[in-house]
């Protein structure tokens, strides 16, 4: 199920440009490091925020994960928790999105995704350095309702 899931969610998805506001700028207190790059997947051109949390709290993401939850309801939408996903490895994470974050030193790449069906979605992918291969990533897909 989940890789139907994620494979339809990539086949369909188009990206809205109206997020291209860094989550965190302005917010220096934290110095996550962030980055700015785009990955090619299922032939869509996608923009993520990459993060290297290894560099500044030695992997502990939990504190950019509610960061990104917070920016992602001020820019006025509503995280549907009871829906979301957790890929916990995630083998079929795009190479490019994979490449991106490995070209960039980090560990984390966010987006946020809108299908032809005006759903929404907040993407967390992570690398655990620690993990070797495939099962060092893992995905969090996050529903958002206006």
């Amino acid at each position: 199920m989940a890789k139907k899931l994620i494979f339809v969610l990539f086949i369909f998805v188009s990206l809205s440009n109206l997020y291209a506001q860094s989550p965190l700028s302005g917010d220096d207190r934290y110095n996550w490091k962030q980055q700015e790059g785009y990955a090619l997947v299922e032939g869509v051109r996608i923009h993520y925020w990459l993060y290297n949390t290894y560099a500044v709290y030695n992997g502990n993401w939990e504190n950019l994960s509610s960061l990104l939850h917070q920016w992602v309801e001020r820019l006025g939408w509503v995280i549907d928790y009871d829906n979301a996903e957790i890929l916990i490895p995630n083998k079929e994470l795009a190479r490019s999105v994979k490449s991106l974050m490995a070209s960039r030193n980090c560990d984390v790449a966010v987006t946020i995704l809108e299908n032809n069906n005006k759903k929404a979605f907040l993407i967390i992918n992570c690398w655990d350095w620690e993990q070797e291969g495939d099962d060092a990533y893992w995905t969090e897909i996050y529903p958002l309702l206006k």
